[in-house]
């Protein structure tokens, strides 16, 4: 059986990454995104949050003018890439009020408990007029993208944590995701909220992403069913947050 919960499966899953190119695609969707709407990478102070093995770190400390990232632990594939690492605790943010222009938190959402605190740092550490590129998991996604098992986020957590230890996969279920309605309601009550999903599936020779044949097949789905794909069976979902107004 494979030890732990959620973060040491992911731990397994960056030491098995053999192609950095599918998360570097992914560093280039976001400066690509932030471009669309008028930013310039090159004059922004960007936090990460959630290091990971810091392919999309690398990427990101040569666009940005400023590039800090920080993550609980320490799961860099080259732990002396020129750019600040940070560790922190997963709740306080070590970084100062109104620090950067721009927050990137992807898939960070589903290894949170406390998501109002989460949000709060990030919108704590936001300058005004900045914006956070933002992801998260759907928790009724069709199969589970972390544990790759079918339905496991219909389940009562307990259950779930008992299917994971009869198929080996992992001794716990610790993951913290929601549905679109939760995730939006979470969303909103920190930021001004842009969903971006359906943009970037329609528009993906644009925003540069993987080459699924899945995404292809989406974009040229009607508006309507594509919207409503995105609510039930759709993986993940990307956002654009900028900081309220009753913040500045």
């Amino acid at each position: 059986m494979s030890p732990g919960g959620a973060i040491a499966v992911l731990r397994r899953t960056y030491e098995a990454e053999p192609d950095p190119a599918p998360r570097r695609v992914k560093a280039e969707r976001v400066l690509a995104v932030l471009r669309s709407r008028g930013h310039d990478p090159s004059s922004m102070d960007c936090l990460e949050v959630g290091t990971g093995p810091g392919l999309m770190s690398e990427v990101f400390a040569r666009r940005f003018r400023r590039f800090v990232t920080v993550d609980l632990h320490d799961m860099r594939a080259d732990p002396g890439a020129p750019y600040d690492f940070l560790r922190f605790d997963g709740r306080w943010l070590p970084c100062p009020d109104r620090s950067f222009d721009a927050v990137v938190c992807t898939q960070v959402d589903p290894y949170v408990e406390d998501k109002d605190l989460h949000l709060s740092e990030l919108a704590r550490v936001l300058r005004p007029g900045g914006v956070v590129y933002y992801s998260t998991t759907n928790r009724y996604a069709p199969v589970d993208p972390q544990f790759h098992l079918p339905l496991l986020g219909f389940l009562p957590r307990r259950w779930a944590t008992t299917v994971l230890r009869l198929t080996g996969r992992a001794h716990r279920y610790d993951l913290h995701c929601r549905g679109y309605r939760g995730v939006l309601s979470d969303l909103a009550r920190h930021f001004q909220v842009e969903p971006l999903t359906l943009e970037l599936i329609r528009d993906h020779h644009r925003f540069p992403c993987e080459d699924l044949p899945a995404i292809r097949l989406a974009a040229r789905l009607p508006g309507w069913l594509l919207a409503l794909l995105q609510c039930t069976i759709c993986p993940s979902w990307v956002f654009l947050l900028r900081a309220r107004a009753d913040r500045a």
